[in-house]
């Protein structure tokens, strides 16, 4: 799934948000795979919003250059327990200067349905969830 999410930074000494542009994500079937073990995790832990970190390197990502280089890179995802959506959002701090570089939230669609009809339309996707655990 390809996103394409407006990415903001918010440096230590301002509390406002600088737009930075637009960042290119796309998430494959582990991305997709880890998100849903996120998503039983929040289920199973009765809370709303869970971080993981990654690497920018693992993940499709073309992020605005005014970004720099990014370090501490997560992706938080959010369980809507009344309408049960999930979205996620990107977040890390700038390698130079610390400051928090984030975009704006995305939603995920129905992300057990997605995992359920990958899984049955591709039989090693069982192999991918059961090396995330999900």
């Amino acid at each position: 799934m390809k996103y394409a999410l407006d990415t903001f930074r918010r440096t230590p000494s301002n509390d406002q948000a600088i737009e930075l542009g637009t960042t290119r994500l796309t998430l494959r079937k582990k991305e997709l795979a880890l998100m849903a073990k996120l998503e039983k995790r929040l289920c199973r832990i009765n809370q709303s919003e869970l971080a993981v970190d990654i690497n920018p390197d693992d993940i499709q990502m073309d992020a605005p250059s005014s970004c720099g280089r990014l370090k501490d890179c997560r992706l938080q995802l959010v369980l809507n327990v009344e309408t049960l959506s999930s979205s996620f959002h990107f977040a890390a701090r700038q390698a130079s200067d610390n400051s928090v570089v984030f975009t704006d939230s995305a939603q995920i669609p129905v992300i057990a349905k997605t995992v359920k009809t990958t899984r049955s339309a591709r039989p090693d996707f069982d192999r991918l969830l059961s090396a995330v655990g999900a």
